[in-house]
């Protein structure tokens, strides 16, 4: 005789049956293959903590996180403001998905990966608007697996500052970077700081030492806006998430009525180049207005916000510089009157005008470089010539000046002129080092002098001294012949390396250093880089001639022959009109220097 079983038996027995089968399934985190678990609950769904009901509210967040495109499964999935947990953690269900329910609006930061030792943690950013739509909407969080032995790649952090109502963007707020140590658990103090430009973009810049994988935070402050926090992630391919956000910052709400800015540019009269830290003081009534006096940004800039209708004197000063002062004034709809408030500095002494000159040279050869950007700072720029030679006129100034040296392919640096005690500036003489383009390569050499050439020493400074070092060029050319007196003879052909024209042009061309005040062992080198890497069929021919010589050629059949060079430009002639000397079949690799001397000859 069988008794009845009641029915929540059987449905508690059936609940510890699929307990056992989950546990035995040993579901990883991470793993790509939903649970029994995930089947069983299918929610992944948060519920608010007593602590945190500032936030209670009833709209969702939900996303999706994946690694490759894959959905990552049994993954704890976090919900903060600011370092504080608003609700439990979830974990993603069979699809990757997490939600989380009954928020309110707000900046909230999901904290995927927390603790992982499969994948490396991710904090990423969602609002919340007010009616409760999600930004982003459609959130997928990507998530990288840990490999400690795969090469961090570092990457630029940007983002544009819009004002969260009227979606236009804030200018000149401040933005403090973070980076957050695992090691710690803590952010530590500020890795540097910015300010947004004319479109509310800030971006800082990586190179081979910062902004590698890691958790980042942007601190944003602006007066009369509340203060915010903005997490991102730097991946291990250099990649940012999010890309470039658009970080919403409330305005502070005020009593008052419309208040309004004034905003300028400090310039330089004579460059019209805009001056970085000038002293910016904005009075009303003859009494200066909060945040006043401030400093004018890199790029010139001021900016007072939250100022109430009235007149204003706006004043710019620094040192060396005669000081401005203009009026302006803020109507009733909080417009600036005039809105244009840039200002005109002069230089003090700016009727004694004197002369500045220097030379800027290679610091490995010493050899002088031109079209490199040589900017006086307050001033202006010029351009070096093939001297390596720069020249500015400019107003009196017995601070002295900051010169900041520029050109693609080094290393950008800056130098103090000083007032010498003979009233005048000295000629400068600066050294920047050159950086090799990645791919590409470059040639380094010296001449000296043979006394076979050149028994005499004047002669052989006076061809260097008008001399430059070219590069042209070789490419393979095929030619028939054949022995005429035979008649049966078949024709054969050899290939030439050859010119590229009868008058070619050259690809790179140098100086090379002659001043007599250098050391010794640096006179007669020279140096070219970001030089195509060569081929077998295509070296490159460096030719050491004076300054206004043509390179002559003598055309045979379809090749173009330097004239100076015999026996397939293996020999060369240095009794060529124009010629002191040279290097043949030179072959260039990429990242590699190639290295050419006529005492340890290797034509």
């Amino acid at each position: 005789m069988f008794k009845r079983i009641p029915a929540w038996v059987t449905g508690a027995f059936l609940l510890a049956l699929g307990m056992i089968v989950i546990y035995a399934s040993g579901c990883k985190e991470g793993s790509n293959t939903a649970p029994l678990s995930m089947t069983l609950s299918g929610s992944g769904l948060g519920t608010l903590t007593d602590t945190m009901t500032q936030y209670s509210g009833s709209y969702m967040l939900s996303g999706y996180v994946k690694n490759n495109n894959d959905p990552v499964v049994n993954m704890p999935v976090e919900l903060l403001v600011g370092d504080s947990p608003v609700t439990s953690s979830v974990l993603t269900t069979g699809e990757g998905q997490f939600i989380f329910q009954g928020l309110a609006p707000a900046l909230y930061s999901v904290r995927v990966g927390h603790g992982s030792a499969t994948f490396t943690e991710v904090i990423y950013p969602v609002y919340i608007r007010t009616g409760g739509t999600q930004s982003p909407a459609d959130l997928t969080i990507p998530i990288e697996k840990s490999n400690p032995d795969t090469a961090d790649i570092p990457g630029n952090i940007e983002a544009y500052v819009v004002d969260s109502t009227t979606n236009q963007p804030i200018v000149l707020a401040t933005v403090n970077l973070y980076k957050y140590n695992p090691t710690t658990g803590s952010w530590g103090n500020p890795l540097t700081q910015l300010f947004t430009n004319g479109n509310g973009y800030v971006i800082f810049e990586k190179d081979a030492n910062k902004y590698k994988t890691g958790l980042y935070r942007l601190d944003i402050t602006k007066e009369s806006y509340k203060s915010l926090s903005y997490p991102v992630n730097i991946q291990k391919d250099g990649s940012m998430t999010p890309k470039s956000p658009r970080i919403n910052v409330e305005k502070i709400s005020e009593a008052e009525t419309i208040v309004g800015s004034i905003v300028g540019i400090v310039h330089l009269d004579i460059s019209q180049e805009p001056l970085p830290e000038i002293t910016i003081t904005l009075k009303k009534n003859g009494a200066e207005v909060t945040g006043s006096p401030r400093k004018t940004t890199s790029e010139g800039k001021f900016a007072f916000d939250g100022l109430g209708e009235g007149e204003y004197t706006i004043t710019a000063s620094g040192p060396g510089y005669t000081p401005v002062t203009r009026t302006c004034y803020i109507r009733k709809d909080g417009s600036s009157d005039p809105l244009n408030n840039d200002l005109i500095v002069t230089r003090t002494n700016a009727n004694e005008m004197i002369s500045v000159t220097g030379r800027v040279l290679d610091s490995f050869t010493h050899a002088p470089l031109e079209f490199v950007s040589c900017t006086l700072v307050g001033y202006g720029s010029v351009i070096s010539d093939s001297k390596g030679q720069f020249t500015f006129t400019i107003p009196n100034a017995s601070a002295g000046y900051t010169i900041n040296f520029v050109k693609m392919g080094y290393v950008s640096t800056s130098a103090k002129l000083t007032y010498s005690s003979a009233q005048k500036f000295e000629p400068y003489e600066s050294y920047i080092l050159y950086t090799q383009e990645t791919g590409k390569g470059a040639i380094a050499g010296r001449f000296v002098r043979d006394l076979k050439d050149y028994p005499d020493e004047a002669d052989f400074r006076n061809d260097l001294a008008s001399a430059v070092v070219r590069i042209y060029q070789l490419i393979p050319v095929t030619k028939p012949y054949k022995d005429n007196d035979i008649a049966t003879a078949p024709i054969l052909y050899e290939t030439y390396l050859c010119l590229t024209s009868s008058n070619p042009e050259p690809i790179k061309s140098a100086n090379i250093v002659i001043n007599t005040d250098n050391p010794p062992y640096i006179y007669g080198t020279f140096k070219i880089s970001h030089l195509d890497p060569t081929t077998n069929n295509s070296p490159y021919l460096v030719f050491i001639g004076s300054n206004s010589a043509e390179l002559k050629t003598v055309t045979r059949g379809s090749g173009h022959f330097y004239d100076g060079i015999e026996n397939k430009f293996v020999v060369w002639n240095n009794t060529a009109d124009g010629c002191v000397h040279g290097w043949t079949n030179v072959s260039v690799q990429s990242d590699t220097t190639t290295y050419l001397t006529n005492f340890e000859d290797n034509r």
